[in-house]
This record gives structure tokens, sequence and C-alpha cells, in this order.
């Protein structure tokens, strides 16, 4: 076998092999079983920031435009079986751009909340609903819960209950940036 042909063969091969790789990838990230691995390390890391824990019921991606829907969210805190979960969340929608493919950089472009509903108890003890994380071994007392700038925010039909006392909540919001802390100290936001 001549060198070029060898070449060519080795070519074809790696061209072969490449496109059976990629249709595998691509596959896998349209499976029930990458959705259901991606729903498990959203609640892992949403149970461990918050100390709660999350539900949620599905989700879907949409690859063209770096879109995410998570569908059925419950965060419960501490409140018990017979009452309302702190948290629901019908939909939420995460749309990213990708800045930098070579670092790694992605923004969070439009943020859509779509029928929020917030159970907030709080008895006459000053004790609430509200979950606290378990500290962590070796972790500073003030923890960044999350940091967050958006392009576009939008929060559709929410709704507060405050000790059974509703308060309808919408709003439109552009160009957030946020930081919440949690100081394990003071046991507050």
């Amino acid at each position: 076998m001549t060198r070029r042909r060898w070449l060519g063969w080795t070519a074809a091969a790696f061209l072969a092999l490449s496109l059976v790789t990629g249709a595998g990838v691509v596959s896998w990230l349209r499976s029930n079983s990458f959705r259901r691995y991606v729903i498990a390390k959203i609640i892992q890391q949403a149970d461990e920031a918050t100390g709660g824990r999350m539900e949620v019921q599905n989700i879907d991606f949409r690859w063209s435009t770096l879109t995410v829907n998570l569908y059925g969210i419950t965060l419960h805190g501490t409140e018990n079986p017979a009452q309302r979960p702190l948290v629901q969340v019908d939909r939420l929608t995460l749309s990213l751009r990708m800045d930098s493919l070579l670092h790694r950089e992605l923004r969070l472009t439009e943020l859509l909340i779509e029928h929020p509903v917030a159970h907030l108890a709080i008895d006459r003890n000053g004790k609430s609903n509200l979950p606290e994380p378990a500290p962590q071994p070796g972790e500073s007392h003030s923890t960044t819960v999350f940091d967050l700038a958006v392009r576009n925010t939008t929060l559709n039909n929410g709704e507060i209950y405050l000790n059974d006392t509703r308060i309808p909540i919408a709003a439109a919001i552009r160009d957030l940036h946020t930081a919440v802390q949690f100081n394990l100290l003071s046991s507050g936001y």
C-alpha cells in the first residue's frame, strides 16, 4: 500500500469516527438520560446552596439559541408536609450568549420567571420557613449564594403569601446586577 493510499484511508477512518462520535454526542444531548442527569445536578446544587429541597418536573434545551426551560420547580423550606412549599415556579427560562468559546464564558441574556408563588411564614417568635444551608467544612462565615447579571429579567403573574396575606408581583427589569450573600454568624441574608 502506498503512503498516499494509507493517508487517505487514515483520514477517512478519522472522519468516520468523528462523525459517529458527533452523532452519539448529539443523540445523548437530546436524550432523556441527559435531561435526568442535568435535573439531578441542578437539584443537588440548589439543595446544597439553600438547605432546602428542590424538585424539577422537566427541562428542555434549545441549542440553536442557547435557551433552557425548567418546568414545575418547587423549593421546600422548613414547612411541614401539610403546608404549601416555600416557592413554586411554573416555568423558568434562561437564555445564554457565548462571549468567548476559548475562555468558556457564557452571559445570561434573559431570565423569564412564569407564575412564581412564594409562601413565607413567620411565627410570633420570628421563626420562618426559610431553609438554612449546612455549613461546609473550611468555609468562611460569609458565603456568596449567587452573583447574577442579566440583560433582561421578566417576572410574570407572581404571588407572595406572607403569613397568608397575598401580594401580587410582576416585574420587567433591564440590566440587572445582583449579589446575594448569606452570613452564617447572624443567620440572615
